[in-house]
């Protein structure tokens, strides 16, 4: 998943999350932001988050699922799967993802998420 920052007048910044799809060479902007500064990373991250889509279903990884995972819905088709011994969300699977893109209304997660940049200083 790349992410793009881009330096504004006044000191902000401008940090856009991409979603690409390689079959088809499609792009979607899925979250974006202006912030004043970019934080500096303040501890070691295991791996970077993975976004790819399969078919009409969009998926979130923070790592590869395994069987021991819990699965849930957590409503409007979106399904997290979550480590089976301190319940933190994993993974998330979102339904009909291309069909959510047509509509012209705000998606949003059903979770709150803390994100740090992948190999920042």
């Amino acid at each position: 998943m790349p992410n793009s920052r881009s330096h504004l007048k006044g000191g902000r910044h401008v940090v856009a999350i991409v979603v690409s799809s390689g079959e088809n060479g499609s792009h979607w902007i899925i979250a974006a932001y202006t912030a004043g500064s970019l934080p500096k990373r303040s501890r070691v991250r295991e791996a970077n988050l993975q976004v790819r889509s399969d078919a009409d279903i969009l998926y979130i990884d923070k790592r590869s699922p395994y069987p021991e995972q819990e699965s849930e819905e957590l409503g409007d088709e979106v399904i997290a799967r979550l480590n089976p011994d301190i319940g933190e969300v994993e993974n998330l699977a979102v339904l009909f993802f291309s069909t959510r893109l047509l509509r012209s209304e705000l998606f949003e997660l059903p979770i709150s998420a803390e994100l740090d940049i992948a190999g920042g200083e």
